[in-house]
């Protein structure tokens, strides 16, 4: 049975698939992104291109790991740059992700990336660096809370063999983690190495295996990750 997604992290989509970033419900909302929220659950939003690949099977594996570790403490969302609300997951990936024990991708419906679910959003991980720099374009202010999936896996296993994990402080929660992840990007960025997830969409039925098995380990390091920064403060 699929978990239902936080609400705040669910756009509303419209009848041609995108957002509307100039409604008044919108404004109201990123009025509102400077109140305070609440502690628990914090929110980490994936984002491809269609959200019907990478990041709908991010979100699904992600939030499957995090509950594990940290039940009820972070909620898991996903957005699409540039979705079609007539597309669903390719049954592909459905079965790849079913062998890993993801469910829930066969009723999954994409939803429409908006500056309002980037500014709630405590942690946003991107499917490319293209598709990060598409979203701090929309919200700049992000940058200090905003990774390629990849990218915050490489730096964790760098600052956890340089700190034995010592950097991550129980009780900081995923945005202040976010924040102090950022301080140290520069360590991801290994000359040569590529920081993005492939798009295996219409491509052959074994893409989307490997991207599963790509996205698996970074996703374990991340939820991980999480779970010691939402642990409660000792």
């Amino acid at each position: 049975m699929d978990r239902p997604r936080r609400p705040g992290l669910t756009p509303t989509p419209s009848p041609d698939g995108a957002g509307t970033p100039g409604s008044r419900r919108e404004r109201r909302t990123l009025q509102q992104e400077g109140a305070a929220r609440p502690a628990s659950p914090q929110t980490v939003l994936l984002a491809c291109t269609g959200n019907i690949c990478r990041s709908a099977f991010g979100e699904k594996a992600l939030q499957l790991r995090i509950d594990a570790l940290a039940p009820g403490r972070v909620d898991v969302g996903g957005v699409g740059t540039q979705v079609n609300m007539r597309l669903r997951v390719p049954p592909p990936l459905v079965a790849a992700a079913e062998e890993h024990g993801v469910t829930g991708l066969a009723s999954h419906v994409p939803s429409q990336m908006t500056p309002s679910i980037l500014g709630a959003a405590d942690l946003i991980l991107a499917a490319t660096g293209d598709h990060m720099r598409r979203l701090l374009h929309d919200v700049p202010r992000a940058i200090t809370r905003t990774f390629t999936l990849r990218e915050l896996a490489a730096l964790i296993r760098e600052m956890d063999a340089r700190t034995g994990g010592a950097w991550i402080r129980p009780g900081r929660g995923v945005q202040g983690f976010a924040q102090e992840a950022s301080r140290h990007r520069a360590l991801a960025r290994a000359p040569g190495a590529s920081l993005d997830i492939p798009d295996p969409y219409h491509g052959p039925d074994e893409g989307y295996a490997r991207m599963v098995e790509l996205m698996l380990p970074e996703l374990d390091v991340v939820a991980d990750a999480l779970a010691r920064a939402v642990a409660p403060a000792s």
